[in-house]
């Protein structure tokens, strides 16, 4: 069940500090470590641990926890990136059509003569020209600007690097815009949630908790 608590100040800009940085150095090089585990690499108690990994969950910079798989493992699967040429009008609306596409494993907006540059994991004798001709072309408002075939994947590090000071932005959990300044904060359950202003804490409240807590008012 949510559970409501008023909305707090909160310091900004939200900084990484020593144990964060930490955190996610040891997380990016095993997933699957414990919060025990964790506390005994980096020299804190299990509580402080937990308390910022829940932190680093609340304000975005851990997204999910997933297992690393290795393409090159699988009989016939072809890695290849493809680089794309929207039409700006059309940018938003193609990233959400590429959204769709199961064999589309990355998808990034970039500078240069193309804008957006995919990631796509083919399977059983799935072509590349194949593909491009079933999902690429049809778009609309697209043009193929490159496409290049993994051959081996020597690297493959996951997200980014975090370094103690680091400042993390805060996006708003009811109109996901970015929060300029300081947010208000509801504390919900074990976590929090992060608003932008007074009425998307009121309209998150109605939609959120009203209807699992009858007497929380928004």
């Amino acid at each position: 069940m949510l559970k409501y608590a008023d909305a707090q100040s909160f310091i900004m800009p939200l900084r990484l500090d020593k144990v964060d940085a930490a955190i996610l150095r040891e997380l990016n090089r095993d997933g699957r470590l414990s919060y025990r585990k964790l506390s005994k690499l980096i020299g804190v108690s299990t509580p402080t641990v937990e308390s910022h990994v829940r932190k680093l969950v609340d304000s975005g910079i851990i997204v999910r926890f997933v297992p690393v798989l290795n393409a090159d493992k699988v009989e016939s699967a072809t890695s290849v990136i493809i680089s794309l040429r929207a039409e700006l009008p059309n940018v938003n609306e193609t990233i959400e059509k590429l959204r769709q596409l199961d064999e589309v494993r990355n998808i990034f907006l970039t500078t240069g003569e193309a804008n957006i540059v995919i990631r796509v994991v083919l399977h059983q004798g799935e072509t590349v020209d194949q593909f491009m001709e079933s999902f690429l072309l049809p778009l609309g408002g697209v043009r193929i600007v490159a496409s290049e075939i993994i051959l081996q994947t020597k690297k493959d590090e996951q997200g980014a690097t975090f370094r103690e000071g680091m400042a993390v932005s805060l996006n708003c959990d009811y109109c996901g815009g970015k929060i300029a300044g300081q947010p208000l904060v509801l504390n919900v359950g074990e976590g929090k949630r992060f608003l932008c202003c007074t009425s998307c804490l009121t309209l998150y409240k109605a939609k959120y908790i009203s209807r699992t807590r009858p007497d929380m008012k928004p």
